[in-house]
């Protein structure tokens, strides 16, 4: 089961993604720093809803 804030975050970076929030954007909706924001997009691109999901198995050395 994805916890609220895990889901949101999810959402937010998949907008992202989509175009339909900037990264500037989606950094003030969840919180994050700029960075974090691109390498969550690109974790998410790359291996899918997991990334988000399973936050602390992700590392940027990817």
């Amino acid at each position: 089961m994805m916890s609220i804030k895990k889901l949101a975050r999810l959402t937010v970076i998949k907008g992202a993604i989509d175009g339909v929030y900037t990264v500037r954007q989606a950094t003030r909706k969840l919180g994050i720093s700029t960075r974090w924001a691109k390498s969550l997009k690109k974790a998410v691109r790359e291996q899918g809803d997991e990334a988000v999901i399973h936050g602390n198995a992700y590392t940027a050395s990817g």
